[in-house]
């Protein structure tokens, strides 16, 4: 398939070679009269009525997306939403590098290295998962087609992970094939009865995500299919609202007790928490106060089947910074090795999630990056007319065309690819485990990533000259009017050896000239002080000229030399 969509590329490619060379060659007269009105209209006439000017100022001020918003905006009179995740440009995991293992720590030889992880080891039935990875929540029917969640769901069982029902709630397809599932306690309100959480192997209860922070959303009943209104339970013509908070949790004793009644109602599987990362502070207390088995952080940089603009690209941390600090915050609080950290948003490789894990994560959550994953080999079918989110997503246009089986064979290659990938860089690192992978194995390439993240900056900060400067006499203050400073007198001059009882000190006293004579620079300036001929300088020359250093790159006196002061 990848041969096809290479071949119909070049193909492309030829013929666009083909037609601008006949044009070329065909032509010149055409283009040379074609390009000659454009410069006449670009370069004359007034330039405040250019309108070719306009618009390039235009394109230059404001991207595609943002037009494109202004527009809709325009002509709904309702907020820009759209799926995916921030197009601002997020600092991720780019300025971190991994320091391989070789002579002072030693490279792992041997080819085994424990990939596991465990959700909630203080809960009474705590997940054990194979591999580091989970399949984020993205509900059924408001962002996947249900024969999307199977298939990810079984990926999942293939490798020995887990997959997230999404804020739809329980799907009992996505349960039949998945191994390990973990259903999100949602602000919909929707699939969450007692009947249906017994099933879950975990809980997750939904305060916000990277996306869409904890904006209320609204989907219109016309906008979904019959199944999925029954799924969700609407009446006709009600929407399907997600709302902002959940009634029953005004207060963190709230959550404490909400918390409690699920681990009851479960049997204690563990149940923790999904938040955007904000203010970590106060929602992560709140969260450990209400005794959670695990806290899944979403950075700013996730994605979302349907989300605001504004959300997306304007609310929330990056998950550069929320990992440390949501590390930090649980070791102050002493409960890092009872909570299980999850986090996500942007990641899409084993060095991502491997990165992540160093500085604080316990597993990683994955969506975007499998999505695309999954159906790598039916996009083709797509392009170049359609993106290929319109094979998964819900109400998209050519889902008739997914191919689940193959699918779930993709995504589940995908995990694998991206576990090897951490295994090998957990060997070159000298570790025979994923979590042993910390700080200390990473280096920042700026100093403001190295005060984010905590991880050893991979340099030591220099100054030019710092070295030569290093014990230099500072600078004297100047001299009053017709007092001038002698030479070697004050505290601003660099102290030399002492002279002993049995040795006369040197003219100028312990701290004179005769003090630097210890340093090849300080005998030149001595020298210098004393003449060619060895005597005393005499007059307004180099000989009486007291020492100023400059900028540390000239250490000479006499190339600094001031005027004696008139009386």
């Amino acid at each position: 398939m990848l041969a096809a969509f290479a071949g119909a590329l070049l193909a492309l490619v030829v013929l666009l070679a083909a037609g601008v060379g006949a044009a070329v060659w065909l032509g010149p007269p055409l283009l040379r009269r074609l390009f000659n009105r454009m410069m006449v209209a670009v370069l004359s006439g007034p330039q405040d009525r250019n309108q070719m000017l306009q618009w390039m100022v235009l394109a230059r001020n404001t991207d595609p997306e943002q037009m494109l918003a202004i527009m809709r905006r325009a002509e709904t009179g309702k907020p820009f939403t759209r799926p995916y995740g921030a197009t601002r440009p997020w600092m991720q995991f780019e300025q971190l590098v991994f320091v391989p293992a070789q002579i002072g720590r030693l490279p792992r030889g041997e080819p085994d290295v424990d990939t596991r992880v465990t959700i909630g080891p203080q809960a009474a039935r705590p997940l054990h998962l194979k591999i580091p990875i989970l399949i984020t929540g993205m509900a059924y029917g408001l962002a996947l087609t249900r024969e999307a969640k199977v298939a990810l769901a079984r990926a999942s069982a293939m490798v020995g992970t887990a997959t997230n029902s999404g804020e739809s709630g329980f799907l009992a397809d996505e349960r039949r094939h998945a191994r390990h599932y973990i259903v999100q306690y949602n602000r919909g309100g929707w699939n969450v009865r007692p009947e249906q959480l017994r099933q879950a192997d975990a809980i997750e209860i939904q305060f916000g995500q990277g996306a869409d922070a904890c904006a209320q959303e609204s989907t219109p009943w016309d906008m979904l299919d019959e199944p999925v209104r029954r799924h969700l339970g609407l009446r006709p013509g009600e929407d399907a609202v997600i709302h902002t908070r959940f009634p029953q949790v005004a207060s963190p004793d709230d959550l404490a007790r909400l918390v409690e009644e699920l681990r009851w109602m479960t049997g204690g599987v563990p149940i923790g928490v999904k938040l955007c990362a904000g203010d970590l502070e106060a929602d992560l207390r709140a969260a450990v106060a209400a005794g959670v088995d695990f806290i899944s952080i979403d950075g700013a940089k996730g994605s979302t089947g349907k989300g605001y603009l504004f959300t997306i690209n304007d609310f929330g941390l990056p998950v550069l910074y929320a990992i440390p600090e949501a590390d930090r915050i649980l070791r102050e609080l002493g409960v890092r090795d009872r909570i299980t950290l999850i986090a996500s948003g942007g990641l899409r490789d084993g060095a991502d999630f491997l990165k992540a894990m160093a500085l604080g994560a316990d597993a990683c959550y994955v969506g975007t990056a499998i999505l695309l994953a999954m159906v790598q080999a039916q996009m083709v079918r797509l392009m170049p007319y359609a993106p290929p989110y319109e094979l998964f997503i819900a109400k998209g246009r050519y889902t008739h065309l997914f191919d689940g089986e193959q699918a779930a064979i993709h995504a589940a290659n995908y995990l694998k690819a991206c576990v090897q990938e951490m295994v090998e860089a957990a060997r070159a690192l000298g570790h025979a485990r994923l979590a042993d992978v910390g700080k200390g194995d990473l280096r920042a390439l700026t100093r403001e990533v190295a005060e984010i993240t905590g991880v050893p900056l991979a340099y030591h900060p220099r100054t030019a000259g710092l070295e030569r400067l290093e014990g230099a006499p500072a600078l004297r203050p100047p001299a009053l009017e017709g007092a001038p400073i002698p030479v070697g007198s004050g505290p601003h001059r660099a102290a030399g050896p002492q002279a002993t009882p049995d040795e006369p000190a040197a003219a100028g006293g312990p701290h004179g000239p005769a003090g630097d004579t210890a340093s090849p620079s300080a005998a030149r300036r001595a020298a210098a002080r004393r003449g060619d001929d060895g005597t005393a300088g005499t007059g307004g020359g180099a000989g009486t000229s007291p020492e100023v250093p400059r900028d540390g790159t000239d250490e000479r006196a006499g190339s600094s030399a001031e005027p004696a002061p008139v009386s």
